[in-house]
């Protein structure tokens, strides 16, 4: 998680030295914190959310920009505006945006107490990895400032550890920190919790152990996890879960309500058994607070990305044509059954989301969206494509298309970022993208994160609109054609803008 509120060593004035200076984190996109996304979630439910080109953002702990620059540089019509306890990590980002020549984010130094009626409104409102990682004045504050400064209509993701599942994580964490609670330096510190991590995977599970296995699986991650993760998420001072409720009853009283998950498809019942699916949409349909407390209960999640809007917002989950037919939809939906008697096709993504149907509108329009993936199509555009004809069946696809954004084999838009999908003679690639490519990890114009293959780094890095594809194979001392089918890989994965 990314943000220097939280953690050991925190000071209690902006400027002031963090662990976040002793320990740089480098922050990255978060896929669900999309301004696109945010907007697309609350359109659906009634929220009359603000044009993600036009719109003001805030982030609370934007650490060194990762998660906010990309999105600037996509959404080039609107505003954005960070802040962050960290001054290194701040001034990280700052420089970035300087070399980049990128005008329309601001980057702070400030506590969240700081954020006052000087900043202005806003229209979302992202704090991402803060939560969880701070005592209960920070989160107070970071509370407070959602509810003073965003717009009526606005939408803020909060995202947090959730309980029951990070009761086994908090195993593990409580393992490190005892290991470590004599030391100070944070590579030594570092190098101990990795140490106790590699005894406990050493250890055999015996036969009807329950405790190993489950431990080992957490044991795993954290191992992967890189040093700074590892020392600003596990080894923290402050990492508190919570129940959704107890999240809940905070925000209610901030005069902040509950509108959806960012990841939508969390909050369908389709993982559970039919006949709990069906106890715990009837309880939605009554108490949706409950019905995801349960959820979580059923699922043991760990891990929660909410959307609160203001308690004066009417949020509406009776979901109707008329906004459905205000978005886009996009879908890596790919066939993998089909029953001929029926007429009915499965469709399944590498998300392991999946849908079956034997409706031929919702079948045809299930196959535009994986054929134009990763970009997205407008509802009606799918709707006349696939042969709809009368309101009926328009509302019918509506149905089918929704039941898979539920699921997650779709996922819902309001805009298109301005990715080109053909590698023209001389490729242009996002300058974040480019900057960032020596990491291994980059951006999409669609704001997710990816992992680049050997040697595709040295590649992106010249994609800078200047140089020809023969150009680029003679600097690398590769095949031309080699570079091609390289340059096209990205032009698919939504890194081109040219």
């Amino acid at each position: 998680m990314a943000v220097s509120h939280k953690g050991s060593g925190q000071q209690d004035s902006a400027g002031a030295q963090t662990a976040y200076d002793e320990v740089p984190y480098i922050s990255g996109a978060r896929a669900a914190t999309s301004i696109d996304r945010l907007a697309s979630l609350g359109r659906l439910l009634g929220i009359a959310t603000a044009d993600p080109h036009a719109c003001r953002v805030l982030e609370l702990g934007c650490g060194d920009g990762g998660n906010l620059i990309p999105m600037a540089i996509s959404f080039p019509g609107s505003e954005f505006v960070g802040i962050d306890l960290a001054p290194t990590a701040i001034e990280r980002g700052r420089l970035a945006v300087g070399e980049l020549g990128v005008g329309n984010v601001s980057l702070l130094t400030g506590a969240f107490a700081d954020v006052d009626a000087s900043y202005g409104a806003f229209d979302y409102v992202i704090a991402h990895g803060i939560y969880s990682w701070v005592p209960p004045s920070a989160r107070d504050d970071l509370l407070a400032a959602v509810r003073q400064r965003m717009m009526p209509d606005g939408i803020a993701f909060v995202s947090y550890n959730a309980l029951p599942g990070s009761h086994i994580r908090g195993v593990l964490r409580e393992m490190m920190v005892h290991h470590t609670r004599h030391i100070t330096d944070p590579a030594t510190k570092i190098a101990e919790a990795r140490g106790l991590l590699s005894m406990l995977m050493q250890a055999p599970a015996q036969a009807g152990d329950v405790y190993r296995p489950l431990l080992q699986s957490d044991v795993g991650i954290a191992m992967r996890s890189s040093d700074y993760l590892l020392y600003h998420d596990d080894l923290a001072d402050v990492n508190q879960p919570f129940f959704f409720g107890e999240f809940m009853a905070d925000a209610h009283r901030h005069g902040l309500q509950f509108a959806a998950e960012a990841n939508f498809s969390q909050m369908s019942t389709e993982s559970v058994p039919a006949e709990v699916a069906e106890q715990l949409n009837e309880l939605g349909s009554r108490d949706i607070l409950a019905k995801e407390q349960y959820l979580d209960f059923m699922t043991c999640r760990s891990f929660r990305q909410t959307l609160l809007c203001h308690k004066e917002v009417q949020v509406d989950r009776q979901v109707t044509l008329d906004r459905v037919r205000e978005l886009r939809m996009a879908s890596d939906a790919r066939e993998t059954s089909a029953d001929p008697a029926s007429g009915a096709v499965g469709f399944s993504s590498p998300n392991t989301s999946a849908l079956r149907t034997d409706h031929s509108a919702a079948i045809a329009a299930l196959r535009m969206l994986g054929a134009a993936f990763p970009r997205s199509i407008p509802f009606d555009d799918l709707a006349v494509d696939s042969g709809v004809v009368t309101i009926a069946e328009a509302e019918t696809l509506a149905e089918v298309l929704y039941r898979a954004a539920t699921v997650g084999l779709v996922s819902l838009h309001v805009s298109e970022p301005p990715a080109v999908f053909a590698v023209s003679e001389r490729p242009l690639a996002s300058a974040w993208a480019r900057r960032r490519a020596s990491s291994g990890r980059v951006v999409n114009l669609y704001h997710e994160s990816l992992t680049l293959g050997d040697g595709q780094a040295e590649i992106l890095e010249l994609l800078d609109g200047a140089h020809t594809l023969a150009g680029i194979a003679t600097a690398l001392a590769c095949d031309e054609s080699a570079i091609a089918t390289e340059i096209a890989d990205f032009a698919a994965k939504g890194l081109l803008l040219g």
